[in-house]
């Protein structure tokens, strides 16, 4: 799994890790503000609830648009309306 970090905690982490001139630390800062930045989003979590078709984030209800009795049993592993990742446990 990829995992993303902020500018401002990767200089941090360079001020923290070796003792710089301020030339060099702001050189290093300078590279890091040269990296593009990544097109992320923080992922949210859900449940669908058995019988109950309204996603527990958005509010969203799966069955408005959709023909209820061909789709009744469909739980998606995504909100379509929100994206919400639908992997929640019992216990969480």
């Amino acid at each position: 799994m990829i995992e993303y970090i902020t500018k401002e905690e990767a200089k941090e982490a360079v001020d923290y890790a070796v003792e710089l001139f301020s030339s060099e630390y702001d050189a290093i800062c300078d590279e890091i503000d040269r990296i593009p930045n990544a097109d992320v989003a923080p992922v949210v979590h859900g449940k669908w609830e058995p019988g109950n078709p309204i996603c527990p984030v958005c509010g969203y209800d799966k069955f408005k648009e959709l023909d209820a009795d061909i789709w009744a049993d469909w739980m998606p592993l995504f909100c379509p309306n929100c994206g919400a990742k639908m992997d929640l446990e019992e216990d969480e």
